[in-house]
């Protein structure tokens, strides 16, 4: 008997340390710190019921830099801008200027950048969860979706 009680003893305590480590938690953030000097590469473009996954063969990606600065590559041509951000998620990106390299290939690339861009413009706010940064934009429900690039990528 007094094994039997010794047993669920120990499995309650045991119960008690594990659940609460099996709790989804939310590990989301809108830290400015967490937001600058890292790279991040664009996932997908989405809006309302829709996922659009980019064009095989090209990589799109931004760094947002101490300095307030913003740069990355768009598909094809290097992009540049300003930002402003606050740890209450806002985030605006402005004065967006390019490089105008012409791009052939992979096909749709300059109508993917442009409309990457476009979107850029809009952005309102971001938030970063679990290595993933998601710039949400003024129209609402359309998003631009990065994950976190590995140093040395």
């Amino acid at each position: 008997m007094k094994k039997i009680f010794s047993f669920i003893t120990v499995f309650f305590l045991l119960g008690a340390f594990l659940i609460p480590a099996c709790e989804d938690t939310d590990n989301s953030t809108t830290s400015v710190d967490e937001l600058i000097n890292r790279s991040w590469s664009l996932t997908l473009f989405a809006a309302p019921g829709d996922n659009a996954t980019l064009i095989p063969g090209t990589r799109i990606t931004i760094l947002f830099n101490a300095d307030n600065s913003v740069e990355g590559s768009a598909g094809c041509n290097s992009y540049f801008a300003s930002y402003a951000a606050d740890n209450d998620g806002t985030l605006s990106i402005s004065h967006i200027g390019s490089t105008e390299m012409y791009c052939s290939s992979p096909e749709g690339v300059v109508d993917q950048e442009a409309a990457y861009l476009n979107k850029l413009a809009t952005v309102s706010s971001f938030q970063i969860s679990y290595n993933q940064l998601t710039l949400f934009t003024v129209s609402g429900g359309h998003y631009l979706k990065y994950s976190a690039v590995a140093t040395g990528d």
